[in-house]
């Protein structure tokens, strides 16, 4: 892995909009005799370059450099429980995120294992990377798998446990410092991630949390809600699967203030593109629309969670709600009755994006929203990530 003195990552991490301390790095990488660094260097001042003024000349100089330096900015171990390379292949870990494409013998013919936490599907394996870092990680090894069929399954979703240790080496790997958005696996508990990221400036880009298991305490939540160091956090985005631990860990949102202090955006579903109803109804809504903590969001997305008529009434009846600029109830199984609730609501009239997409909804009913809504409707069958 190659190494960059924190002096020069700080900066990127606490201003993560601005191109000039990745400039500076950049300067200071090209000065470097390691080929790799040097690389890295041009990389970096030539994506911040094209992102400001697209070239094809520049693009096909930033491929080629990706092409032949990514492996050596990338570590080929991250920290955390080891799977072997063959299950990474066999699964490419999960198609919510960017992972580098392990190809069979390919990059690491010698070695037998891998550790799993950052791999890259091979179709986004360099738009994931902007202005020269990562801006999504995955912290911890996430157990699910696209096609089931190629994957052993036997002892897959046992979580692992993840130490402080691992925190602070995933954090030094250079190109981490643009992150933006936080992925966490599979891991046994949440709360020795969670007080990391609020006692460690690493995090102060952070703007997006988004664990898989929901196992933490008030306390861990509560020390996001209060910490110094996660002053960029405003959104938190997951997945009730499990209904006990999304019970406890919406409680422990609104009662750590979490919600009150940082969040603007509350996600519940999958944003990746890829939806199916849930074979179970999520049956918590109430506590959360319910919550006058709530005047506090301006974007909420319920994906997939299969939700009733009763449901729609509960959000459209909220008055915790009325500074909703984004509501996004898309693959839920909405009907025209749910239809017709949105269009007679009267505590929806700050909305700007109201997504229905692939939802049960007639033409009649689409063009009435239409009507009430105008422009702000988006209806179809599809959601793409970040259609706004």
């Amino acid at each position: 892995m190659i190494e960059v003195p924190e002096e020069f990552l700080q900066p990127i991490r606490e201003n993560l909009h601005d191109d000039g301390p990745r400039l500076i790095l950049a300067d200071w990488l090209e000065e470097q005799t390691d080929p790799a660094l040097s690389a890295w260097g041009e990389f970096i001042r030539l994506q911040c370059a094209t992102a400001k003024n697209p070239s094809k000349v520049m693009q096909v100089r930033i491929e080629e450099l990706f092409s032949q330096y990514s492996h050596l900015w990338f570590p080929e171990e991250v920290y955390g429980e080891k799977v072997t390379k063959e299950d990474i292949i066999a699964s490419f870990i999960d198609y919510d995120y960017e992972y580098r494409y392990f190809q069979e013998g390919a990059m690491f013919p010698e070695r037998e294992s891998l550790y799993g936490i950052h791999t890259y599907r091979p179709d986004v394996s360099i738009d994931g990377v902007e202005r020269g870092f990562l801006t999504e990680g995955l912290l911890g090894v996430k157990y699910t798998h696209r096609d089931t069929s190629r994957v052993n399954w036997e002892g897959f979703d046992r979580p692992l446990q993840f130490e402080e240790d691992d925190c602070d080496q995933w954090w030094k790997v250079p190109i981490h410092a643009g992150i933006e958005k936080l992925c966490i696996g599979n891991v046994k508990q949440l709360d020795g991630i969670f007080k990391w990221l609020a006692e460690h400036p690493q995090s102060n880009g952070i703007q997006c949390i988004k664990p898989r298991n929901l196992k933490a305490s008030r306390d861990a939540v509560e020390k996001l809600a209060t910490s110094s160091n996660l002053k960029n956090l405003v959104e938190l985005e997951f997945s009730p699967r499990n209904e006990r631990q999304a019970r406890k860990f919406i409680k422990h949102l609104f009662d750590s203030g979490l919600i009150e202090y940082k969040l603007t955006s509350l996600i519940l579903g999958d944003m990746s593109g890829n939806h199916s109803y849930s074979s179970h109804p999520f049956r918590h809504l109430n506590s959360i629309v319910s919550n006058q903590q709530c005047i506090y969001l301006k974007h909420l997305y319920l994906l997939g969670l299969k939700l009733f008529e009763s449901d729609v009434k509960l959000i459209v009846d909220s008055k915790h709600l009325k500074n909703l600029e984004t509501l996004d109830l898309s693959y839920n199984g909405i009907t025209d009755r749910g239809a017709e609730l949105l269009i007679l609501s009267q505590n929806l009239s700050s909305l700007r994006v109201l997504k229905l997409r692939g939802n049960s909804i007639s033409q009649e009913y689409q063009d009435r929203l239409k009507e009430r809504f105008g422009e702000v409707v988006r209806l179809g069958v599809r959601q793409d990530r970040f259609d706004q």
